[in-house]
């Protein structure tokens, strides 16, 4: 079966495009036949900032014919059976685009783009990736790679040597981005790796190191605290990874001096989570001859009784109460992977560019890498303790709890525990700054910026042909 798409399914198109099954799944960015020619106005939309006119192709009929194959619907065809076929194929194309090797890609377009013929992957992209045959003498290609010797991988010859394609041109670690692990142990940073794929650094095999648990207001305040040091986690991880500190060209730490943050946490959630007994405190009041006043005189707990008009009595309830708030280890467990796993302190926040107000637009400001992937990476550095607590346990251990609105004979239900988290932020840690991005000649930030801009534009309007 085959299928004409043309200016009878809209005006403005000029060309017309025979398309069958066998020519789609062929299609090459050699432009042989009207699958390949869409294929390649697939690939020279994402690179239309950069790309130059040549025979059919312009800046204007690539917008054009993009723009139109990308909007078609089912009015625009004779029959429901047309349309349908029309979304397939543009489907496969628009992933097969999404899925073609940047290199070989780029030196097969190489007359719609930028330079003299050959010269392409270096107007893009920069130097790096040049081979014997790129030079006259075997004395020049030495003196070249010795010149690249012990320098990062520049960007042209990361996309060479990875067989990068056009999607993973949004991923940084695609973009040449290079760590200072990779340079002492030979391996890819495990922790910009991780971040990278968006995933969370928490490990609850590693992370219970880094819990200290804090008893001492248990008698007192009737309340114990769970503290995990992420600041020493995570500086952990990066001496894995051949880190120092955070002290990187490849890092950057901005202090905060903030107060710490507390959060309640909710109750019911957390209770779930930790099979925790819904009991809750019934208080009863009543007169007491002796203090010649009305007064809480009994506590309730499930089906425990306890006097409340004695000391004796109230530190029982309170000894009791406690019991209830101490947790197993694997509850612990079970609070980290609830409150830090998908944390900031654990997954990268990617923020846009916070910069570039304060840097300005213009000839000589040069975009940062994380223009350039159009996100920063941040990082939460500091301290998180868990709070289970008993609810009003001073109150009630002194029997000064005050019930203003009961009478004697009449009681009051109150809940036992109550959970908080105490947030101790440090500062955050950014990643893909400055200095993590290996670009040999600066002159091409611009253009790798643009063709990043380009893939991104491309996905967003291709989204419903990639579903």
């Amino acid at each position: 079966m085959s299928l004409t798409i043309d200016s009878s399914n809209d005006s403005e198109l000029k060309d017309t495009f025979n398309l069958d099954d066998a020519s789609v799944d062929s299609a090459t960015v050699e432009p042989t036949n009207d699958a390949s020619v869409i294929l390649r106005t697939f690939v020279l939309k994402m690179l239309q900032k950069q790309m130059k006119s040549s025979r059919r192709f312009t800046p204007d009929t690539v917008k054009r014919d993009f723009r139109i194959l990308m909007s078609l619907t089912d009015s625009d065809f004779k029959t429901e059976e047309d349309f349908q076929k029309y979304e397939d194929y543009m489907g496969k194309l628009v992933k097969k685009a999404l899925a073609l090797p940047v290199y070989e890609t780029v030196n097969q377009i190489d007359d719609n783009l930028p330079g003299k013929k050959g010269s392409a992957m270096f107007e893009l992209f920069g130097s790096g990736a040049k081979e014997r045959s790129d030079f006259n003498s075997d004395e020049a290609y030495e003196k070249y790679l010795e010149s690249v010797k012990g320098k990062p991988s520049p960007v042209a010859k990361v996309i060479k040597e990875k067989e990068v394609t056009f999607e993973q041109l949004l991923l940084p670690a695609y973009l040449g981005q290079t760590y200072e692990g990779t340079a002492k142990n030979g391996k890819m940073s495990k922790v910009m790796e991780t971040i990278d794929k968006d995933e969370s650094l928490f490990d609850a095999s590693k992370i219970e190191k880094y819990k200290t648990e804090d008893k001492s207001d248990e008698q007192t305040k009737g309340r114990i605290s769970y503290t995990w040091d992420l600041e020493a986690y995570l500086k952990s991880l990066l001496k894995d990874d051949g880190f120092d500190d955070f002290d990187s060209e490849h890092l950057r730490f901005i202090p905060k001096n903030e107060k710490e943050e507390t959060v309640t946490l909710n109750k019911t959630r957390f209770d779930r989570l930790l099979g925790m007994s819904s009991d809750k405190i019934e208080i009863e009041r009543g007169y007491v001859k002796e203090m010649e006043d009305v007064v809480p005189t009994v506590y309730r707990i499930g089906n425990n009784e306890f006097d409340a008009k004695t000391q004796k009595g109230r530190d029982k309830a309170a000894s009791f109460l406690t019991s209830m708030i101490k947790l197993e280890d694997n509850q612990v467990s079970k609070v980290a992977k609830e409150i830090l796993e998908k944390s900031n302190f654990m997954k990268a926040r990617r923020v846009r560019d916070r910069d570039k107000a304060l840097r300005g637009v213009g000839e000589g400001k040069e975009p940062t890498l994380s223009e350039l992937t159009r996100n920063y990476l941040d990082l939460d550095v500091g301290k998180v303790t868990f709070v289970i607590a008993v609810y009003g346990y001073q109150s009630l251990k002194k029997g000064t709890i005050s019930l203003p609105d009961l009478k004697e004979g009449e009681s009051e239900t109150r809940e036992i525990t109550v959970y908080g988290m105490i947030l101790d932020k440090t500062g955050e840690l950014r990643l893909a700054e400055e200095g993590a991005f290996a670009i040999t000649e600066r002159d091409k930030a611009q253009s790798i910026s643009d063709i990043v801009k380009g893939v991104k534009t491309f996905m967003a309007k291709t989204r419903r042909f990639r579903s």
